[in-house]
């Protein structure tokens, strides 16, 4: 064994190597740490406060930062959600009135689920409006339509920032599930794919923007289409 190889060994015997573990004073501080701040969380999410004793602490941090503003209903959390639900609810009777108005004459399926509008119609009636195959007189007037669609289009198209806008999605129904029929009738799905597309592109020639639609296709009534309205987040308040 050469001198080299020789003093190389035995150096590594007593000079320390860096290591990446955690030492086990790092360990046992940071678990003593984690302890104590679940203990004052606990005891935090436990208790009540006496406003006759955090009032003074409040007001006299009042003077270096505004923080008795952001209390109870200016809570900057609790006035984003007024706000919103304000603006939604809004929103949503105005997206429904124009399917619900007597000027609107079509029989309509109507649901509020989770923030969204939920239009169902029949398809006979659906292609009238847009109008697609006509076989005979429409109910509606050409000025009606153009009335109609003018109206839809204010629900898709950003305006105002502080106005809720929708995102318009178009739902046809098939009689067995897409997944299923994607292996065992490709062509049946495809007709489908190519349908929903038709009326996508039919509202957007009737003013519609084409990206704020979708289309869907779901097993159900074949005999009608639903139209669903789902609501654009709003800008952040500044």
């Amino acid at each position: 064994m050469s001198f080299n190889q020789s003093h190389k060994n035995y150096t590594d015997l007593f000079v320390d190597k860096p290591s990446n573990a955690v030492s086990a004073s790092q360990f046992l501080f940071l678990s003593l740490f984690l302890i104590l701040l679940a203990f004052f969380i606990a005891m935090t999410a436990g208790a009540t406060f006496d406003d006759d004793r955090t009032n003074p602490i409040l007001e006299n941090l009042h003077k270096v930062f505004p923080v008795k503003e952001l209390r109870n209903e200016n809570l900057p959390t609790l006035i984003e959600g007024v706000r919103y639900g304000s603006n939604l609810g809004q929103a949503l009777d105005t997206a429904e009135h124009i399917f619900t108005a007597d000027s609107f004459p079509f029989s309509v399926k109507i649901q509020r689920q989770t923030g969204a509008l939920s239009v169902e119609l029949p398809i006979k009636d659906l292609k009238d409006l847009l109008d697609i195959e006509q076989s005979g007189h429409s109910i509606l007037t050409q000025t009606q339509k153009q009335g109609f669609f003018a109206n839809l289009a204010t629900l898709t198209q950003p305006g105002n920032p502080s106005r809720r806008i929708f995102k318009m999605g178009i739902n046809i129904f098939s009689q067995h599930h897409p997944s299923r029929m994607a292996g065992n009738n490709r062509s049946a799905l495809n007709n489908l794919i190519l349908e929903a597309e038709r009326y996508a592109l039919n509202f957007e020639r009737k003013g519609i923007s084409s990206t704020q639609m979708y289309t869907v296709i779901q097993k159900g009534n074949t005999e009608t289409v639903r139209l669903i309205f789902t609501p654009v987040p709003l800008p952040e308040a500044r």
